[in-house]
């Protein structure tokens, strides 16, 4: 089983938030699972961590240390895939469907989750939604682990 994780996924594991035992839990409970994190995603936790930094809630050294921590997680944990101009396409025709309300980045995720034919685990309520419209499936139900609009 591929499961592509997104960036509400790999920030609850880079930082100490409420969802993060269970996410954690939900991956142990799923060792088989290859995983897999796009470029994307990277440059989206890269860009969280950053934004820690310039609200005051994290030092550069401390932030620094988050992403070689990640990087390093990254790595030994997890498989890196790129995002493809197909997959930017799709993207496109995603966004496209006005009833998902997805944004690029998002509607990416979806794309490059449906391109490898992987599960998609999520915390975004409304990317978990348009998930199931097109037909990608889920690892876990969302409100299974935390409540996100």
């Amino acid at each position: 089983m591929i499961v592509y994780l997104d960036t509400s996924i790999l920030v609850s594991i880079l930082l100490e938030e409420p969802s993060s035992a269970p996410v954690i839990e939900t991956l142990a409970r799923r060792s088989d699972a290859a995983l897999v994190v796009s470029d994307l995603a990277a440059a989206e936790v890269s860009s969280a961590v950053s934004l820690r930094v310039r609200r005051g809630e994290d030092t550069a050294a401390v932030a620094s240390a988050r992403l070689e921590s990640f990087d390093r997680w990254r790595d030994d944990l997890s498989r890196s895939v790129e995002v493809l101009p197909d997959d930017i396409r799709s993207a496109d025709q995603i966004v496209r469907m006005f009833d998902l309300g997805l944004r690029a980045p998002d509607a990416t995720h979806a794309a490059v989750a449906r391109r490898l034919g992987a599960s998609l685990f999520t915390l975004d309520r409304q990317l978990a939604r348009a998930a199931v419209a097109l037909d990608i499936t889920l690892m876990q139900p969302v409100s299974d682990i935390q409540e996100n609009p």
